[in-house]
């Protein structure tokens, strides 16, 4: 079951607030004036910044000491319409219409929740939670479309 989706952006945004650790952290990726050109190194400096600024207090009592009871009014209050609580249902993504592909391009947000249903067996379904990118989807289409404007030009 789908249950709600909250951009990164809002989340660090809204807890910052809460951790000083979290926000020494932002203050120190703000800082920083060189980053790695290598993927993985970049990733690796980052987590070793982070895991700097969350490990000066030793364990156990850390966790305990950063820890926030998430409740339905604490997600409604730090969040509110920020959470997006629908889902797009679409039966199968291997054959999506246009009608589809207009209701994701037309929702409110970067991210779009979708709900697909796989049918196993004659007997057994299930369904699939799926976050589609719209601007990578965009890109897609675009490439494709262009794609079949070149494939026809080149077959008059």
């Amino acid at each position: 079951d789908f249950i709600g989706l909250v951009s990164i952006e809002t989340t660090i945004k809204t807890m910052l607030p809460y951790h000083t650790e979290l926000q020494r952290f932002d203050r120190k990726m703000r800082r920083r004036s060189a980053q790695e050109s290598d993927v993985d190194k970049e990733a690796d400096a980052i987590v070793a910044a982070f895991e700097q600024e969350f490990s000066k207090t030793p364990e156990p009592e850390f966790e305990k000491s950063v820890k926030l009871d998430l409740t339905d009014a604490n997600l409604k209050r730090w969040f509110g319409d920020a959470i997006i609580t629908s889902a797009i249902q679409i039966e199968d993504l291997s054959s999506v219409g246009a009608l589809d592909l207009v209701r994701l391009l037309d929702y409110p947000g970067d991210f779009v929740p979708v709900v697909s249903t796989t049918t196993e067996n004659s007997t057994t379904t299930s369904q699939n939670v799926h976050v589609i990118d719209t601007l990578a989807l965009s890109k897609e289409l675009a490439r494709s479309y262009v794609q079949d404007l070149l494939d026809s030009l080149v077959r008059r």
